[in-house]
């Protein structure tokens, strides 16, 4: 895809480079974000409408790692060519990136990882199955409050686990293909590394079963989180230039739906809300205008 580059700087921002907007939770924190990549906006995994906002303040580059995709609706496609028209990277790795990298290539958004690669090939090695489900990616976390905490481990990171245990001779190959199958038929909020050494467990006497789960406990890894840290490591060590995309992005009625609800829906000021703050300490006045609102 021929694209035309352009500085990774802002119209009349004076030549001033900006920051990379990072989408990030379960899979890395904003700490090890700003680690590897400081100056890094790190804000919680994205829903939909979350990368246009993220467009407003021109950013070197998006990258999409975490995403929401139960209670919220998905990070939208086209929000992610709007910003590639608009000349912003968008780089994809480990979770909801992953996918949507994949999605998006071939307009321009950059994978990175092993988990994009397998996402693109159709195949996770050593494995000989098909590589397709979005539910590899997916587990259930706690809140924002609770630093988006795992509480249940993704399919894939229990398969990397798995492939090398399985080089190392832990377990052979028909061992590691049976767990696998044993995760994927758990709903993934029900997959965990717990349920892996469970299964491992089974049909074995106390003694071996207590044996395998230590060995497999030592090849425990996270494949999502490794994939992070080398999308953090490629911008690090390349700066994303802008870039003119070979193709016109099409503005819908949908698009000018979503963009209109959007702009109703800008956050509050400051001003607006240390208003809002006098008005709730006042219970009164607070009623008052509630009703004459309604």
């Amino acid at each position: 895809m021929a694209a035309r580059t352009l500085p990774a700087r802002c119209p009349g921002d004076g030549g001033r480079a900006m920051s990379v907007v990072v989408f990030c939770g379960p899979t890395i924190d904003a700490a090890t974000v700003a680690a590897h990549l400081p100056g890094a906006d790190c804000r919680p995994p994205a829903a939909q409408g979350d990368l246009h906002a993220a467009c407003a303040a021109r950013p070197a580059a998006i990258a999409l790692i975490d995403g929401i995709f139960l209670d919220r609706p998905s990070v939208w496609h086209r929000e992610i060519l709007a910003a590639l028209d608009a000349g912003i990277p968008v780089w994809g790795a480990a979770s909801m990136g992953a996918l949507r990298a994949v999605e998006c290539a071939a307009f321009g958004m950059i994978g990175v990882g092993k988990i994009f690669e397998a996402y693109r090939t159709g195949r996770y090695p050593p494995f000989a199955d098909r590589f397709e489900d979005d539910d590899e990616v997916a587990l259930t976390h706690g809140p924002a409050a609770l630093g988006w905490r795992p509480l249940s481990s993704a399919l894939v990171d229990l398969r990397e686990t798995l492939a090398r245990a399985e080089a190392a001779g832990i377990i052979d190959q028909p061992t590691r293909d049976r767990l696998l199958e044993r995760m994927r038929a758990l709903p993934f909020p029900q997959r965990s590394f717990a349920a892996l050494l469970d299964a491992a467990r089974e049909g074995l006497g106390a003694a071996a079963a207590e044996a395998r789960a230590a060995e497999l406990v030592r090849w425990r890894c996270s494949q999502k989180h490794e994939d992070a840290l080398a999308l953090l490591a490629a911008l690090g060590a390349s700066p994303p230039e802008r870039t003119v995309p070979d193709w016109s992005f099409e503005s819908t009625l949908e698009w000018l739906r979503f963009t209109e609800a959007a702009a109703a829906t800008t956050p509050a000021t400051g001003s607006e809300r240390r208003a809002l703050a006098a008005i709730e300490a006042s219970p009164g006045a607070a009623r008052t205008l509630r009703r004459r609102a309604a």
